[in-house]
């Protein structure tokens, strides 16, 4: 079976690693503890790590799967809000010189400018209303 990594698995990752699950198996990495059990109870072998936006992480491991992975899809966001170079120093320190395939994928979304977790529960019902007509 082939292998694949998935380097984000948030929302965008998550939904990816779900649809190709019964093709290849999955690696995964995630920024937090939490959602470890996660992607471990659907098979998705997380690894944690943080590509941070504030500094270069001098001691970010290369990926110990990389070797064994045929594809990489990258899933982290990169935004004016982050640090881009800090944050593709880190990235590109992860995944070395890996000379599989490898995808970058990107979403936009549009979110007042206020320091919060956004939830589908956040929409208005204006908003929705007008996506519907």
């Amino acid at each position: 079976m082939k292998k694949v990594g998935i380097i984000g698995c948030g929302w965008l990752g998550y939904r990816i690693a779900e649809k190709i699950s019964g093709q290849y198996e999955v690696f995964s990495t995630t920024s937090t503890q939490g959602k470890v059990e996660k992607l471990t109870v659907k098979g998705f072998k997380p690894t944690i790590v943080d590509f941070s936006d504030e500094i270069i992480i001098k001691d970010i491991v290369q990926w110990d799967v990389l070797t064994s992975l045929d594809v990489v899809i990258i899933t982290i966001p990169f935004s004016e809000k982050s640090s881009v170079d800090n944050r593709l120093d880190n990235l590109f320190s992860f995944i070395g010189d890996f000379k599989g395939q490898l995808f970058y994928t990107s979403s936009t979304g549009v979110y007042p400018n206020i320091e919060k977790e956004y939830l589908e529960a956040d929409v208005s019902p204006t908003i929705l209303r007008s996506r519907e007509g």
